[in-house]
C-alpha cells in the first residue's frame, strides 16, 4: 500500500470491520435485543436502551495547563443520557496519593456507568492517571473486567487534501463505552442519542463511531448495504475518470447554481428551501456508480422518477422488472433516465446502491422530525446526526478515495440540482 503497488491488483473484502461483518451476517442491529437459542443468535425485539443506560463524566483537575501532565484531582459527574446534565452530586478527588487514587477507583466502580465521557481522555487524562497509577502501584481497572486500562490503539497520520492529518490513540474500556468528545464531532453536535442512531445504522460499535467523521459513517453504511447485497467490497478504488472530451467536461464540471441578485429593492420575494435535496436526487434519480451508463438500458428518456420512500422504490423497480418480462415477446426495450444537459444516463432496470443507503436514511429522518417534543431532545438529536450523513454522501461520491464514489455521479447530481432550482426559479418568477 505504501508504494502504491495495490493499483495493479483489485483487493476484496479484505479490511471489512469484523464486529460490522458478524452484525449484518446475523441481522442484528446494536442496541436491539437479541435472542439466543444453543446454536446461533437471532434479531430479538427492539428495546430502548436510553432510560437505562447509566453515563458518567469523568474530567481532570490540573495544575497549569493539560500539555504539562500534572494532574491534580478527578471529578465524576453522573449525567442524564440524552442532554448530559448532571443527575447527581459531583465527587471531587484530589490525588496526592495512593489512597486518594483507590478512592477515586472505588467511587467509578460504585456508579458502574455503561458510557464514560471525557474531554480529552485520550489525549491527557488516561495517560496521566496512568502514569500515577503506575508511580503509586495501584492497579488502574476502569473497564469491567480485570484487566488493567490497556494502552491505546495506533496514532494515526494522513493527507488529505494537501493537509497533514493526526489523531491520536484511542483508550478502550472492556465493557464500558468510552467517548472522547474532544475528537468526537459526531458527539458534540448530536449528542450519545445521536451516536447510537448512526452506531444501529452502521453496525459499528458506538465508540468507533464516536471517532468517525459524517463522511466515514456513510461509507459505512454503504459498506453494510453492500454486504446484505452480497457484494464484495472493494478495498481501493481503482476506476479511473471516463475519458471525456473538452466541450463535455466544461459542461459536467459546473458545481451548483450560481445567481447574482440584482441591485435595488425587490417585493414579493420568494424563499425556495429544500429539504435534503442532493440526497432526494440520489434516490429518485437512480444516481449509483454502477447505474450510470448502464447496458441493459436503450436510448434516452425523461422519466419516469424513483419513488422517494424505499419500500415503493422496490415494488416499482420489481413491477418494471415483472413488466419487462412479461409485458411483450420479445421484452421491450427500457429507456435509461437522462441526466439534464450531460450526455450521461442513469438505469431505470437496476436499484442503485447510494439510492437505497439514503433514502431510507431520509425516511428515518423524517419520522424522528415528526417525534420531537422540543429543542436538543432525544428525536431531535437523532434527526441532527442523520442530517450531518445525508450532508456530506452528496460531496463523498466526488472524493477520491471513496469506496463506492465515481465523479461522473458526483456531476449528474449537480445537473440535476441545477434543473431543479432553476425549474423552481422560474415558477416563483411566473408567479410575480
Amino acid at each position: 500500500d505504501a508504494r502504491g503497488l495495490h493499483r495493479h491488483h483489485t483487493l476484496l473484502s479484505v479490511d471489512v470491520d469484523p464486529v460490522q461483518a458478524w452484525l449484518t451476517s446475523h441481522d442484528i442491529e446494536l442496541f436491539d435485543g437479541v435472542s439466543i437459542d444453543g446454536s446461533a443468535p437471532r434479531p430479538g425485539s427492539s428495546v430502548d436502551v436510553m432510560d437505562d443506560l447509566r453515563v458518567l463524566r469523568v474530567d481532570g483537575e490540573w495544575d497549569g495547563t493539560v500539555l504539562d501532565r500534572n494532574l491534580r484531582g478527578v471529578r465524576l459527574t453522573p449525567v442524564a443520557p440524552v442532554d448530559l446534565s448532571a443527575t447527581d452530586v459531583e465527587e471531587v478527588f484530589w490525588l496526592d496519593a495512593a489512597g486518594s487514587l483507590e478512592e477515586f477507583l472505588e467511587a467509578f466502580e460504585r456508579v458502574d456507568p455503561d458510557v464514560v465521557l471525557t474531554e480529552g481522555g485520550d489525549a491527557h487524562l488516561l495517560p496521566a492517571l496512568r502514569q500515577r497509577a503506575e508511580a503509586w502501584g495501584v492497579t488502574l481497572r476502569l473497564g469491567r473486567s480485570s484487566s488493567v486500562v490497556p494502552t491505546p490503539t495506533r496514532r494515526t497520520t494522513v493527507r488529505s487534501y494537501g493537509r497533514l492529518l493526526r489523531r491520536g490513540g484511542h483508550h478502550r474500556l472492556e465493557g464500558r463505552v468510552h467517548i472522547d468528545l474532544a475528537t468526537s464531532f459526531l458527539g458534540r453536535e448530536a449528542g450519545l442519542p445521536g451516536l447510537i442512531e448512526l452506531a444501529q445504522a452502521s453496525g459499528h460499535p458506538l465508540d468507533g463511531v464516536a471517532r468517525r467523521s459524517p463522511g466515514a459513517v456513510i461509507s459505512a453504511i454503504q459498506v453494510r448495504t453492500a454486504m446484505q447485497d452480497g457484494v464484495l467490497i472493494p478495498w481501493r478504488k481503482n476506476r479511473p475518470e471516463d475519458t471525456t472530451t473538452g466541450w463535455d467536461l466544461l459542461q459536467a464540471d459546473r458545481g451548483g447554481l450560481h445567481l447574482d441578485p440584482k441591485p435595488g429593492l425587490h417585493l414579493d420575494v420568494f424563499e425556495l428551501d429544500f429539504a435534503s435535496l442532493f440526497p432526494s436526487l440520489i434516490a429518485t434519480r437512480n444516481i449509483s456508480p454502477e447505474t450510470l451508463g448502464c447496458t441493459c438500458c436503450e436510448g434516452r428518456g425523461d422519466g419516469p422518477l424513483v419513488p422517494l420512500d424505499p419500500d415503493e422504490a422496490k415494488r416499482w423497480f420489481r413491477q418494471r422488472s415483472v413488466h419487462r418480462r412479461l409485458g411483450g415477446l420479445p421484452p421491450s426495450p427500457m429507456k435509461a433516465l437522462g441526466v439534464p444537459g450531460l450526455g450521461l444516463t442513469t438505469c431505470l432496470q437496476r436499484h442503485g446502491l447510494l439510492g437505497r443507503v439514503v433514502a431510507p436514511l431520509i425516511r428515518r429522518r423524517q419520522e424522528l422530525k415528526a417525534k420531537r417534543t422540543g429543542p436538543r431532545d432525544d428525536a431531535d438529536r437523532r434527526q441532527l446526526a442523520l442530517k450531518w450523513l445525508l450532508v456530506t454522501c452528496f460531496g463523498y461520491t466526488g472524493y477520491r478515495n471513496a469506496r463506492f464514489g465515481r465523479i461522473e455521479a458526483h456531476e449528474s447530481i449537480c445537473a440535476w440540482a441545477r434543473d431543479v432550482m432553476m425549474t423552481g426559479v422560474e415558477a416563483a418568477r411566473a408567479e410575480n
